[in-house]
C-alpha cells in the first residue's frame, strides 16, 4: 500500500506522518508491503516506516541528462540500501518505482533533440543494462 507518494521524506519532522500511514495500512492488511515512491533517494529519513524501499529517479534524463552511464547510479542506490548505509533500509526489498524518460506526443527532432522528443527518450533506454545487479541482494 503506497503512502505519501512522494512526499517530504527528507525532512525528519515528516517521519511521524509516514509512521502513522504505515501503521494504519498495516492494521488494514498486514500481508502487504507498505512503501511510497520516494524521490529523495538516499537522502530520505523515514525509511524505518516502510517495509519495501521504493525510489523514483531518472538518471540520464532529468538529472545528469545525456550521461549514458548515469543509469548505473542505481547500483549505488541499491547497494546503499542493502548495506544499511541509508537508515531504515537494511534487510528490506528495494525496487525502482519510476525511471526512464518522458516524452510529449509528436515531439520530434533529428539535429538537436528537445528533451521530450522521441529521439531523446531513447538515450536512457540505451544505457548499459547492468543496472541493479547487486550481488546477493535477494539474500539481504
Amino acid at each position: 500500500m503506497p503512502i505519501l507518494s512522494p512526499g517530504p521524506s527528507h525532512d525528519a519532522a515528516a517521519c511521524p506522518a509516514y509512521g502513522q500511514c504505515n501503521d494504519y495500512a498495516r492494521k488494514r492488511d498486514p500481508t502487504r508491503f507498505t512503501t511510497w515512491a520516494d524521490d529523495k533517494d538516499t537522502s530520505g529519513k523515514c525509511y524505518e516506516h516502510a517495509t519495501l524501499i521504493s525510489f523514483n529517479n531518472y538518471p540520464g534524463w532529468y538529472n545528469r541528462a545525456g550521461d549514458k552511464s548515469a543509469p548505473l547510479s542505481w547500483n549505488d542506490k541499491a547497494a546503499a540500501c542493502q548495506s544499511g548505509t541509508v537508515a531504515g533500509t537494511k534487510g528490506k526489498p528495494f525496487v525502482i518505482s519510476e525511471t526512464g524518460a518522458g516524452g510529449v506526443y509528436a515531439t520530434t527532432s533529428t539535429s538537436s533533440p528537445a528533451i521530450f522528443s522521441r529521439i531523446s527518450q531513447l538515450r536512457p533506454s540505451r544505457a548499459p543494462c547492468a543496472v541493479c545487479r547487486v550481488p546477493d541482494c535477494a539474500d539481504a
